[in-house]
């Protein structure tokens, strides 16, 4: 009777052990799942793309050997306005393709209201390697187009004078790529925002000291915006 006692409790551990393994396998299985998930989300995360405006501010300097006043309503009294931007890739396992980008740069004018003056098309696409980082001049040089919107901005800026708390708003589709299957993802519109900037002010764009400003993608308030 002790013997067949011994049998059934014998039997019982047996069983026992194998629920439990059981159990720890499927609990493995379960948390491989979730690693392999999260390693999936984090390679197709498209979130790792940050933008710098290198010496916080965009350059403004009078184009040509103009001996004459300042008028910006003549073509050929230009300005040109120059800035770098700093693309920053920190993923050891995406790339990421930052394409059909514009940047439209605002200041406040004499009334103190925000407005957008300048767009700037930013050529070529930023292509940015995993743990990698891209600089890129954009520059461009224009009279004035629209005198009812850029009058006080180009007499301004044409005499030297800067104008602080500015924004510059950049726009363009974000496209994430698996370097490991070279699979895209769906491009989504991405807008950053780099502000406070200070905008003129005639120092050229390669030989600046001061200050890199971070852009970020969540609008901030900006009081008088139009």
């Amino acid at each position: 009777m002790a013997r067949a006692a011994h049998n059934v409790l014998k039997k019982s551990v047996f069983r026992c052990i194998a629920v439990l393994r059981t159990v720890v396998a499927a609990t493995m299985t379960v948390l491989m799942a979730v690693v392999i998930m999260f390693a999936v989300g984090e390679i197709h995360r498209p979130k790792g793309l940050t933008l710098w405006i290198v010496g916080g501010s965009v350059s403004v300097r009078r184009s040509g050997n103009l001996t004459e006043p300042f008028n910006p309503s003549i073509v050929g009294h230009n300005l040109t306005f120059s800035y770098i931007v700093r693309a920053v890739n920190p993923s050891s396992s995406i790339r990421i393709f930052y394409t059909d980008v514009r940047a439209h740069l605002l200041g406040r004018n004499s009334s103190s209201t925000m407005k957008s003056f300048l767009t700037m098309t930013i050529f070529p696409s930023m292509d940015v390697e995993h743990q990698s980082t891209l600089e890129t001049i954009v520059e461009k040089t224009t009279h004035m187009e629209l005198p009812h919107v850029q009058r006080f901005y180009f007499e301004t800026l044409a005499n030297g004078s800067s104008i602080a708390g500015g924004l510059l708003n950049i726009i363009g589709t974000r496209i994430v790529q698996n370097v490991y299957t070279g699979r895209n993802m769906t491009g989504i519109r991405a807008v950053y925002y780099c502000t406070p900037i200070t905008i003129g002010g005639g120092e050229d764009v390669e030989h600046r000291c001061a200050v890199d400003l971070a852009c970020r993608e969540d609008a901030p308030i900006i009081v008088g915006l139009e």
